[in-house]
């Protein structure tokens, strides 16, 4: 059975320390566990966290032998292929172990393309699971990045995927948006077992504190007082508050017992957040393994050793020997057991470069909390945050082709850049903006759209006007596809009102799109009156007569050869025309099969030809009674139907069904 766990509390509380505790009390060879810990810096990078915890796992399985690695190999391609290079966009070392595996095909529309990202991952699940226990722990989950979490969603509620356990830690006073909705959505349709973590009490403080000095309670009961008020009861901070008071000579071991000085202690200036407990302790350090410390937390709670000797403009050497006292210091440790390597060499004065380069690619360390990596974070100037930033952004350009990664710490240092490297990066969030779509991260890719928007807030508004309509109608498709119609609304009005700035191509595209948004709420009526607006003028009334003889004369041609000439306002045209039936309007129904048919026998054939004649077909069958006429016109159609297949359908459903209500199949 499915088991999804929570476990929340403020930060330090100790949320991580117990769920391992549980994690480790499981025998290993009955389960496959992954891990991973979201970091806020990477939130906007898509599946970030899966990747992670994927990763590693692929990882482990690569390492293993060729027997092993081949049997993870038939048993993912039995379950995914021929969609398996799906995988390989969150996971692209995957590759190692499945091989090469074709392209897939792109699928019409958006939807298409989520069901079968869905699927795919559902039927890679079922591989996994399918004789083990997947333990897949979150720690941070209120940083999860949106796409992650909707892909998590769709895999906890899935109910052919049962065999899996589900535990996350988050913070309990710094919740989001997307996390909030996240827990909803699950909790509609699975049980959510949530565990509650608060801060110790003063008893529990003594209790505490009586085990770490192996002291009574009555010798504990001061210090108790002083410690409870200075950390408030959070462990992580009384562990601080100890470790400074001990380095101090505040709490010291006489040699039989543990002792300390209360006036000392009550008088010391050791105030504030945990923070700035964990601040000062950074400040022990020297110089250079600070400024080693805050590059790192740059580089995100996880970081590679040759990423940061790049950002110190030093050598391996150099950068590990600088590094190796915070790890004495337990600020951060070992991402892996390669790094027990280092020791010795490290230790050795003579240890040469290439020693380094041998190990380089399992150099990775992570920060011991997430607060170190806070308050060693904060520890560097503006300036230096936005050098670090963009530093950072060139390693990144000089290793990998991924740009989003690359746009997001140049958006953190946007405010640092000259004129022209703004430029460069309002093409870049274009360019995130549109691979964020294209990997249906959605959100994401709004975030870069703004990103992108507020960086030409720099320049006047002659410039960049069609990168700024570009945004524009990015940002109108995605709020489409978030189904945030009045925000789409409200995106084109704004642009609208601004008219002189806009092409009539523009122009005429925004309304298109203004028109979809109320097809989409189901708001025809209004959608209808925006078509009369833009059109309305040009429409006549039409009598019987007029439009029986215009049928008669597009039948009289030998055959509508359709060229690529463009009929203006077509499409409004058409809509138009639908959007009459779906009101009952048969007047303005009526007059838009009129005019677009005008277009036919004044030769303007078109793509949207066998629209138009789709429209004459239904009107002399539905209005005048004139089914002869409507199946001549009917073959017409048929003989384009190559170029308007969807069109030819749509008539042919009206057509059959001309004696009931015309609104039924134009609804379906």
């Amino acid at each position: 059975k499915k088991n999804i766990t929570l476990v929340s509390g403020i930060s330090g509380i100790g949320k991580t320390g117990i769920v391992m505790e549980l994690i480790h009390a499981i025998p290993p060879q009955q389960i496959t566990f992954l891990m991973a810990k979201s970091d806020q810096l990477m939130s906007s990078v898509p599946y970030h966290i899966l990747r992670e915890a994927f990763t590693r796992w692929v990882t482990l399985i690569c390492s293993r032998e060729e027997e092993n690695i081949h049997y993870w190999r038939e048993k993912i391609l039995h379950e995914t292929f021929p969609d398996t290079r799906i995988l390989f966009d969150i996971i692209p070392e995957l590759e190692g172990i499945v091989g090469h595996v074709p392209e897939v095909a792109a699928l019409p529309t958006v939807f298409e393309t989520a069901k079968r990202f869905q699927s795919v991952w559902v039927s890679f699940l079922k591989a996994l699971t399918s004789e083990k226990l997947l333990l897949l722990f979150i720690d941070d989950l209120q940083w999860t990045d949106p796409t992650s979490l909707e892909l998590l969603q769709i895999i906890l509620c899935h109910p052919e995927l049962q065999n899996i356990m589900f535990v996350g830690a988050y913070r309990s006073n710094e919740k989001s948006h997307f996390f909030t909705k996240f827990v909803e959505m699950i909790s509609v349709k699975q049980e959510i077992v949530q565990i509650e973590l608060s801060s110790l009490t003063m008893s529990q403080t003594s209790n505490m504190l009586v085990d770490t000095f192996s002291a009574s309670q009555e010798k504990i009961e001061e210090l108790t007082k002083w410690v409870y008020t200075k950390t408030g009861g959070i462990p992580f901070g009384i562990k601080l508050f100890l470790k400074s008071l001990h380095e101090a000579d505040l709490v010291r071991w006489d040699g039989d017992s543990w002792d300390w000085d209360i006036e000392k202690i009550a008088s010391c200036n050791m105030n504030g957040s945990v923070v700035d407990l964990v601040i000062e302790r950074i400040k022990l350090l020297s110089p250079e393994c600070q400024k080693a410390l805050s590059l790192a937390s740059v580089v995100g709670h996880t970081f590679n050793l040759e990423v940061l000797a790049f950002l110190l403009n030093k050598d391996l050497v150099v950068t590990c020997s600088v590094l190796w006292y915070a790890v004495h210091a337990n600020l951060i440790c070992p991402s892996t057991s390669k790094c027990l390597y280092l020791q010795p060499i490290v230790e050795d004065a003579t240890c040469q470069e290439q020693e380094y380069e041998d190990l380089k690619e399992f150099l990775s360390f992570s920060f011991a909390h997430d607060r170190i990596q806070t308050a060693a974070y904060q520890l560097l100037s503006e300036n230096e945050t936005w050098a670090a930033h963009i530093k950072l952004a060139s390693y990144i350009e000089r290793s990998t082709t991924d740009v989003i990664e690359r746009v997001m710490h140049l958006n953190l240092a946007c405010k640092a850049l000259n004129r022209e490297e703004t430029k460069e990066l309002i093409i870049l969030n274009m360019r995130a903006a549109t691979e964020a779509k294209s990997k249906m991260a959605y959100n994401q890719a709004l975030d870069f759209v703004f990103a992108g928007e507020k960086c030409l807030e720099a320049f006047h508004s002659d410039e960049f006007s069609e990168v700024r309509f570009e945004f524009k109608t990015l940002k109108i498709s995605l709020y489409f596809i978030l189904l945030r119609l009045d925000d789409a609304l409200d995106t084109i009005d704004k642009a609208l009102e601004k008219r002189n700035e806009l092409t009539d191509t523009q122009i005429l595209e925004l309304i298109h799109q203004k028109l979809n948004a109320y097809l989409k709420k189901g708001d025809f009526c209004t959608g209808l009156c925006l078509v009369n607006q833009v059109l309305g003028d040009t429409l006549t009334e039409v009598t019987k007569e007029d439009f029986c003889a215009l049928a008669d004369k597009i039948l009289s041609m030998d055959k509508l050869d359709i060229g690529t000439k463009e009929v203006p306002y077509a499409d409004l045209l058409f809509q138009g025309w639908v959007l009459s039936f779906l009101t009952g309007r048969v007047d303005w129904k009526i007059k838009y099969a009129f005019a677009m048919n005008v277009f036919l026998a004044e030769g303007g054939f078109s793509i949207h030809s066998a629209h138009f004649l789709t429209c004459l077909a239904c009107t002399m069958a539905n209005n005048y009674g004139d089914i002869e006429k409507s199946q001549m016109i009917y073959q017409l159609v048929k003989n384009m139907s190559h170029l308007c297949f969807q069109c030819l359908v749509l008539f042919h459903e009206v057509w059959l069904l001309h004696t009931r209500s015309i609104i039924c199949p134009f609804r379906r």
